[in-house]
């Protein structure tokens, strides 16, 4: 788009759409993964997944 010489406004408000868009589907993946992997290994007493899930939440929330 810049190689065409897109208005920039342009290219900024598709920018923002993409990252809504992804932020959209990483809520859903993140809604299924504590429903479904957390769920089960919380229920199977993994210490390890408290600990994983968090690094996943800081690195998600940065």
């Amino acid at each position: 788009m810049m190689i065409k010489q897109t208005y920039c406004n342009d290219i900024l408000h598709k920018i923002t759409a993409a990252q809504a868009a992804l932020n959209s589907v990483s809520r859903v993946l993140l809604e299924s993964h504590i429903n479904t992997c957390v769920i089960t290994r919380l229920k199977e007493e993994d210490p390890d997944i408290v600990k994983e899930f968090l690094t996943t939440i800081s690195k998600i929330t940065k």
